[in-house]
């Protein structure tokens, strides 16, 4: 029966899913909304032709996303082995064809996250997260990634507070190049009033 075949292809599926929600840490309801997408793109035959390592990956992309604390592309790609342009892809699909829809992300989603990947202290995440909110005066920054948003305001945020982070280190963890990270500090500086735009004095 139809409901057997979904069941069939579902369960190899569920396995990936469970698997890549341990290795990324996610809590139990990023785990079960997936997998309620991942139900959907199989029962409406999406699965056909496309790669479940991809479906899997995009459908815990969408997932957190909906949940309000979205994954990077990149973050998926290096836990999945799929490229970035195919989990983008293949949620594109999914969230057209089954109406699955979620919010835009921010920078703010992956500052508190990435800092604490970073072992920063919590003074820097929330001086990072200042900076966003400053930065969003700037047009041009309206139009930039939120995940190099994050990372030029990390990068930003501890140069004021003169804590040792290189760019380096937080483009192998963000996945964002350190020629982004600077466009973004750039940016983020400009925008800056003069009395923040300095390290405190101690």
């Amino acid at each position: 029966t139809r409901y057997d075949r979904t069941e069939r292809a579902l369960a190899p599926g569920l396995a990936q899913l469970s698997s890549l929600a341990s290795r990324m840490g996610l809590p139990t309801d990023f785990r079960e909304r997936a997998a309620i997408i991942l139900r959907k793109t199989i029962e409406a035959g999406l699965s056909r032709g496309r790669s479940m390592d991809a479906i899997v990956a995009a459908s815990v992309y969408l997932a957190a996303k909906q949940l309000g604390a979205p994954r990077g592309l990149h973050e998926l790609s290096q836990a999945t082995g799929v490229t970035v342009h195919r989990i983008s892809l293949t949620a594109k699909i999914i969230s057209r064809e089954l109406g699955v829809f979620a919010r835009a992300t921010r920078a703010e989603d992956f500052v508190p996250r990435f800092a604490s990947q970073l072992g920063l202290e919590p003074g820097v995440s929330e001086r990072a997260l200042s900076l966003v909110s400053q930065g969003k005066r700037r047009k041009d920054l309206e139009a930039n990634s939120p995940v190099g948003i994050a990372a030029g305001a990390l990068y930003l945020a501890s140069e004021q507070l003169e804590t040792p982070l290189t760019q380096a280190e937080i483009a192998r963890l963000t996945g964002v190049s350190e020629v982004t990270i600077r466009k973004h500090y750039r940016l983020l500086k400009d925008a800056l009033p003069a009395s923040m735009s300095r390290p405190e004095a101690a």
